[in-house]
Order: C-alpha cells, then structure tokens, then sequence
C-alpha cells in the first residue's frame, strides 16, 4: 500500500519551511538565530536531513515556539493526527 502522506523528513521540512516564511525569516537568518549553518537549514527544509532534538529545540526557540511544536505540526502534516 502507498501512502498518500510525505516521509517524516519532508513533512518536518515543510512545516519548518512554513513558519520561516510566516516569521519572513531567510534560511540565513534562521540559522543564525539557531546557531545552524545556512546549508542545514536548507537541507532540513528540503527533507534530506532529519534533525536531532537538539536542533529542532534551537529551531523551536529561535521562531518563538514551545517545545515540540515543530515535531508535533510536522506529524500532523505527514498524517499522524
């Protein structure tokens, strides 16, 4: 059975993606505020790097979000709920 919701990676990359631009943040200034390289941002946004907790918490942190927040939208997004 295919389904029809994106890899973990993706959903978290597209929600991470979301609320940069909601925040109107460049990658870069994203990774600054989170202490990442520009290029991790981008590889997390586009799905082919999966964060350890301890960036999701600085990426949470450095868009103003509670803890969790990012996992729990992201699992939303690939259909967990």
């Amino acid at each position: 059975m295919v389904s029809s919701f994106p890899p973990p990676s993706h959903a978290f990359g597209a929600v991470l993606r979301r609320e940069r631009r909601a925040r109107e943040l460049s990658q870069r200034a994203l990774a600054e505020k989170a202490g990442l390289s520009e290029k991790h941002v981008g590889e997390i946004e586009r799905g082919r790097r999966f964060p350890r907790l301890r960036t999701i918490a600085a990426l949470e942190h450095a868009l103003g979000l509670p803890p969790g927040e990012l996992m729990r939208r992201a699992h939303e997004e690939a259909g967990g709920g």
